[in-house]
Order: C-alpha cells, then structure tokens, then sequence
C-alpha cells in the first residue's frame, strides 16, 4: 500500500489525493459572479400588476428579488450604485422603493447619510 492511499474502516482502499482534489475543485470559486435568472413569487407579480416596459418598480423588484436569493434572505443594503448597475438614477431607486413600499413587497429602513437597509416581504405569499 502506498503513501497516498487510505484503507477505510470497511477494509476497502481509497485514494486520498483523488479525494483532496476533488474536494478542491467542489469548493473552487469561478470568479466574479453573474446574475443569471430571477425567480419571481406569483404574490409578486399579482401586487406589481401590469406596467409599462422599462418600468423602474420592476427593475427594482427584480434586483431585490435576486439580491435577497444572493444574500441568504438577509437584509438588503440598497446603494446607488447597485442601483445604477441596472439602470436606475438615485430618483428612480427612491420612487421604485416608496411603490414597492406602498404595494406591501418591502419594508425600508432609512438612515440619514447611509443607503437604506431592505427586507423583502411576501415572497411566500404569506
């Protein structure tokens, strides 16, 4: 038996650098993340209702949706430049924010001199 292998409990013989790198390549990181697809609860799109394409609610909407899958459900820290990286003015953050308010789909924490904290509700129809 050589160094590299490994005999179990069972008797049976394993090898233990195949097993080290491929546990090395099941925890390797690809680099940047992508944002690739939105699962969007059916709550949801019943309370946005039909509205215009390019509608800044929806963009919003769905960048909360897949920053809160991203984050585990932990609150949202929503800066202007997240914002900005789908297409929305600082303007446009806060009046998609205060709609989404209005329609009950978030809860925003606003702090003076800080981007506002969000918690998603309603993503289970709850």
């Amino acid at each position: 038996m050589s160094g590299d292998n490994k005999q179990a409990g069972s008797g049976k013989i394993f090898n233990l650098d195949a097993f080290r790198t491929a546990r090395h390549r099941a925890t390797h990181r690809r680099g940047r993340w992508r944002r690739i697809f939105v699962r969007v609860p059916w709550i949801w799109v019943q309370r946005l209702g039909v509205r215009q394409p390019g509608d800044d609610t929806y963009q919003l909407a769905f960048l909360l949706l897949y920053e809160n899958w991203r984050n585990g459900g932990q609150p949202i820290v929503l800066s202007n430049i997240l914002a900005a990286e789908v297409g929305l003015s600082r303007r446009d953050k806060w009046r998609a924010l205060h709609n989404l308010e209005g329609l009950r789909l978030v809860r925003v924490i606003r702090r003076r001199g800080a981007s506002p904290q969000i918690t998603l509700g309603d993503i289970k129809g709850e």
